[in-house]
């Protein structure tokens, strides 16, 4: 992706900055999260639940 057509070069610097403070583990944990809730989001929708109301 280019990153640098969406940021200013102070962003990136700032994105950079917080990747290497969070660490690669914890990015690699919260992508796995994302993909646990569209999952769970896709097998909701497929089961026809109501989205307008709370579960």
């Amino acid at each position: 992706m280019n990153y640098e057509k969406y940021y200013t070069p102070e962003q990136l610097k700032q994105l950079e900055q917080r990747r290497q403070a969070i660490g690669p583990e914890r990015i690699a944990a919260v992508q796995n999260e994302w993909q646990e809730l569209f999952a769970a989001y896709t097998e909701a929708m497929n089961a026809g639940l109501d989205e307008s109301r709370p579960h």
